[in-house]
């Protein structure tokens, strides 16, 4: 027991040095006696004693910490040194003639929030003393000092205006009639609205400066340079902003280019952001003022996130209110307070906590929430090394190591981690040495640079897996975007950890700033470079942008109701053709009438607004076909070729259309395609590296042609799909059915999924698949008779109904090794043809599949199988005579010709 005790207390010791220098100074030792006396009296009564005083105290530390870092950061009546309350009256007078003592007594009542204190003794020393020259500087200093505070007030009647119109116009971003949605719905909101925050933001800051309260003067910007000059860059970083996220969108909408919209959905907010920084500081400015800007940024950022909580308390208030009373809040009020309200929190954030009188580097960054957050920071930073510890540990393991090479969430964790360890170093590090104490600062340093350096080393990990998954595949633009962002990441990370080596323990916060600060220029430019070359790299450009967007079906110039007219289609077309028009009838109980040949022949025909409920078009030729409007809900769809056909509003809702073609078929927001809108944004539009595991039907699908290249189709049924011309490269078909698909020569698919497509179409027997890998396919009703499966791996495979007859199965792998916890690891034989089939000791098969394969093989003849769960076996044929099967699970088991004379199935 005695080591434990020396374990324990020493390490006990450690953490005190998580508290407050004051609180270690007057209580540190008191409170190590106490925990040491608890310690030994604990121990004669054994571990478990010692373990609830340990744990007690490990509870009651989190708490503790909170308590007394909270009362420091407001603590206004005693100031430490030594164990000496400070007295500011007699040491201002002793120090009449000594201009560096009444500085430390500045800085250090400063820090202390103790300045009303200290200006109150000075201005005594003063009157009594007026002829003393050190007195009278100091006495004008403070004076200027009270002007500069009043220049500190937050300018509420410049931000609230501001904020609200920020408010509303996301508000009116949101509304439908003014169309400012993506052609799948998504409203123009989600990517402009960094930028609209973000221009409002720089006028907030620019206002505020060149309209000063009066009295308040300041000759200089934040930089230094006049106000003119700051002026003219916030209206130049202002017309930048516009200038390219015009750019953006244009190529986002006329494309429909969904992978790079979605690419600049986080990349125009974080241009917003950049284009603030450079309209504070312009494109010169020290590493210094770049980490001062960021770490301000984080502040602002947690500043709105408080904000927007209470912002969600208040709307979940008012809707239980309301909904008490049977009231429900109409759709554009509830927008009003979700959109409009994170307008307004955005410009209210910067107001509140960022003073636009006062340079980057002199904000406060020593009191209130910046104090609060910094050290939130400093507590967090052991915990996560602790978890980069035990990960590390865990990714070295075999059986995780290439977890992230296979799959594309595990990836999407370790890079939004890279990103948030990134804000936390910067959070943890002071903004001024004499911020912390000298022990604290050697502590923070070395725990930095530990956890930069396993932040490298897992960041590396992870994007070797990019680059892994881009050499099976090819290069797209989120492929891109990623390794460029990780490589930004760990040089600013790798600079973190030279300079601190080259420059030691004392520069070490200068030259951290300095890593930081620098690495900011690498986002500014890789923000830049991802939204303005990416429609080049990945597309056509303008010659794409332009030449590729949808053309709406030519209509009649009018084509009018029988009561008179349809005003939502009057005198909307200009190009008049020979379609045949066919004006439907005016009460929907009854069809609309067909002209003669159609279907199958509709090709080009003009059924605006008609109602075909439950019609049949299977196989038709509505090509070109102008169904807007039209009903078409519950209606046989089935193979029907709907190439270029405008669906702008019409309800297909319930429709079959297994089989359907829908490329270059037009839609809007009033299309109703239910299940099958995922469909058609696969053919329409650009479904590379898109996630769509579970969520879509592609039974019978025609995908000819499209871009599925690194896609997650995982558990999505491809049977008779059409794949001719497809890209599947690098697609994720774990658990996809390829049966009766059809692929041709010009089908790109990886070598694995082409092989299991042969094995499950062709059904060729004897086939060599020695050491293959056919780990997670769908290999149901298969024909593997004869074939040679030595070594292969087949765990987590679908090999239900499948014909193994002869098979060579030895050394090969159908079971996980935690076969026995996680199911999903074992192969499914569930009615697989086992008869023949060769396996040894080498073979890794599930203990149930074991049993049945002696079962078939050798038959049961008085064997004991009681309580066995041989359920959805395929044991046709088999010779049970004198068998015991009580208790034994039969259910689903194929039993056909089995020979049970004598067999005891009491409870089977």
């Amino acid at each position: 027991m005695m080591p434990v005790i020396q374990i324990v207390i020493p390490l006990y010791a450690i953490l005190m040095w998580l508290y407050p220098s004051h609180f270690r100074h007057e209580f540190e030792m008191e409170m190590r006696d106490v925990f040491a006396e608890m310690v030994t009296n604990s121990a004669k009564d054994g571990y478990h004693a010692l373990m609830i005083v340990c744990l007690r105290e490990l509870w009651d530390l989190p708490k503790t910490l909170i308590r007394e870092y909270w009362s420091s950061f407001n603590q206004h009546d005693i100031i430490f040194k030594g164990d000496n309350i400070m007295q500011f009256l007699a040491d201002i007078q002793s120090g009449y003639n000594d201009p560096a003592r009444l500085e430390e007594l500045y800085q250090t009542a400063r820090k202390a929030n103790r300045l009303t204190e200290f200006k109150a003794d000075l201005h005594a020393c003063y009157q009594s003393a007026s002829d003393n020259l050190l007195y009278t500087a100091w006495h004008y200093r403070l004076q200027a000092d009270e002007q500069e505070s009043e220049r500190s007030k937050v300018n509420w009647k410049l931000a609230i205006p501001l904020a609200v119109i920020t408010g509303l116009i996301f508000w009116l971003m949101t509304f439908e009639e003014l169309s400012m949605t993506f052609s799948d719905g998504t409203p123009y909101l989600f990517p402009l609205w960094g930028i609209v925050g973000g221009i409002f933001v720089i006028a907030f800051l620019t206002i505020a400066r060149k309209f000063q309260p009066v009295g308040q003067t300041s000759s200089t910007s934040m930089n230094g340079q006049d106000v003119r000059s700051t002026n003219k860059r916030a209206i130049a970083v202002i017309v930048g902003l516009v200038v390219l996220s015009l750019y953006a969108m244009i190529f986002a909408v006329i494309p429909h280019d969904r992978n790079y919209r979605n690419l600049i959905i986080p990349h125009l907010p974080l241009l917003a952001w950049i284009g603030v920084g450079i309209s504070i500081l312009g494109l010169r400015s020290y590493a210094k003022e770049s980490f001062a800007f960021v770490v301000k940024s984080i502040e602002l950022f947690i500043l709105a996130g408080i904000y927007l909580i209470g912002g969600g308390v208040f709307i979940g208030i008012t809707n239980g209110l309301f909904s008490t009373i049977n009231v429900r809040i109409p759709q554009k009020i509830g927008l009003l307070l979700v959109a409009g309200g994170f307008g307004l929190v955005i410009i209210l954030a910067v107001a509140s906590a960022y003073n636009p009188l006062v340079k980057t580097t002199e904000q406060n960054f020593q009191h209130g929430l910046s104090k609060l957050i910094s050290t939130m920071m400093r507590l967090l930073l052991p915990l996560t090394l602790m978890v980069l510890v035990i990960f590390t540990i865990f990714i070295i393991q075999p059986k995780n190591f290439w977890i992230p090479f296979s799959d594309r969430d595990a990836l999407i964790v370790y890079n939004g981690m890279l990103f948030a360890i990134i804000l936390l170093l910067m959070g943890a590090i002071p903004m001024y040495a004499n911020d912390l104490s000298f022990d604290m600062r050697k502590m923070l340093r070395i725990g930095i640079m530990a956890v930069a350096t396993l932040t490298i080393l897992v960041s590396l990990y992870a994007m070797s897996a990019t680059l892994y998954r881009t050499y099976l595949g090819t290069i797209t633009m989120n492929r891109m975007a990623v390794i460029g962002w990780n490589t930004i990441n760990i040089s600013i990370l790798a600079v973190l950890i030279y300079k601190q080596f080259r420059y030691g323990q004392e520069k070490w916060i200068e030259s951290a700033q300095y890593a930081f600060g620098m690495g900011m220029y690498g986002y500014i430019t890789w923000t830049v470079f991802v939204i303005v070359c990416t429609p080049f790299l990945f597309g056509n450009g303008f010659a794409e942008g332009w030449q590729k967007s949808y053309q709406r079906a030519a209509v009649p110039i009018a084509t009018p109701m029988s009561d008179g007219g349809d005003p939502s289609t009057e005198g909307e077309g200009e190009v008049e053709d020979s379609r045949p028009v066919v004006r439907p009838t005016a009460t929907p109980a009854v069809l609309t009438e067909l002209p003669e040949g159609c279907p199958p022949n509709c090709q080009g025909i003009d059924l605006t607004g008609a109602y075909l409920y439950d019609a049949n078009f299977e196989f038709a030729n509505l090509a070109r076909a102008n169904l807007r409007n039209a009903d078409l809900r519950h209606a046989n769809l089935h193979n029907a070729n709907l190439r270029l056909a405008d669906l702008r509003g019409t309800n297909l809702e319930n429709a079959d259309m297994r089989g359907a073609t829908f490329h270059e078929s037009q839609i809007d927001h009033n299309t109703q395609l239910g299940t099958n809108l995922i469909l058609w944004q696969i053919v329409n539009q650009n479904a590379e590296q898109r996630y769509l595991s579970r969520a879509v039907n592609l039974v019978e699908a025609d995908l000819h042609g499209v871009n599925l290249r690194g896609a997650d189709l995982s558990h999505v049924s491809l049977q008779k799909a059409n794949l001719s011309s497809a890209d599947l490269s690098g697609v994720n078909l774990n658990h996809v059915s390829l049966h009766e698909t059809y692929i041709d020569e010009k089908t790109q698919i990886d070598d694995k999924w082409l092989l299991v497509w042969q094995i499950v179409n062709e059904g060729k027997s004897g086939r060599d698949l020695q050491g293959m890998d056919l780990s997670q396919t769908d290999l149901s009703n298969a024909n593997l008779s004869n074939a040679d499966l030595r070594r292969a791996i087949l765990t987590d495979t679908n090999l239900s109904h499948a014909n193994l007859y002869g098979a060579d199965l030895r050394g090969a792998i159908l079971a996980g090794p935690d076969s026995y916890n996680n199911r999903e690891h074992i192969a499914n034989l569930t009615h697989a043809n086992l008869a023949g089939v060769k396996i040894d000791d080498t073979t890794q098969i599930d203990d149930k599949w074991r049993l049945v394969w002696e079962v078939v093989n050798h038959g049961a003849v008085g064997r004991d199988l009681s309580g066995k769960d041989l359920r959805q076996a395929d044991m046709h044929a088999v010779d049970f005579s004198g068998a015991l099967l009580i208790g034994t699970n039969l259910s689903g088991a194929n039993l056909k010709d089995a020979n049970l004379s004598n067999a005891d199935l009491n409870g089977a």
